[in-house]
């Protein structure tokens, strides 16, 4: 679960020193499967890079991604500019199958 604090610790810093968000929403869910944190915010949001290796302000979100890879986990980024962002983030549980394992390594988990 230190991946989803993290996740949600950098979420929350990016919505508040760069989006100027002035409302964010936190959601965590815990399920046999895995658990999913999502992290929606009404900032300034931003045009994603085509290439998830590059990142616009630092290396933040790419950590958050390399974060969740380790445990077989997913990052899903949403955003325009000036119309918010929304942060998923999905890890298996430890009691997943190894079909939802499998899932969450191809990045159709959830």
């Amino acid at each position: 679960m230190t991946v989803l604090y993290r996740a949600a610790q950098e979420a929350l810093t990016n919505a508040m020193r760069h989006g100027r968000a002035r409302n964010v929403s936190v959601s965590v869910t815990f399920g046999e499967s895995g658990a999913r944190l999502v992290v929606d915010d009404d900032g300034g949001g931003f045009t994603i890079a085509p290439s998830a290796a590059r990142e616009p302000d630092g290396f933040g979100l790419l950590g958050m991604r390399e974060r969740a890879a380790l445990v077989g986990g997913t990052v899903e980024i949403e955003s325009r500019p000036w119309a918010g962002t929304r942060v998923t983030v999905a890890v298996p549980g430890a009691n997943a199958s190894p079909l939802v394992r499998r899932a969450a390594l191809e990045g159709t988990f959830w």
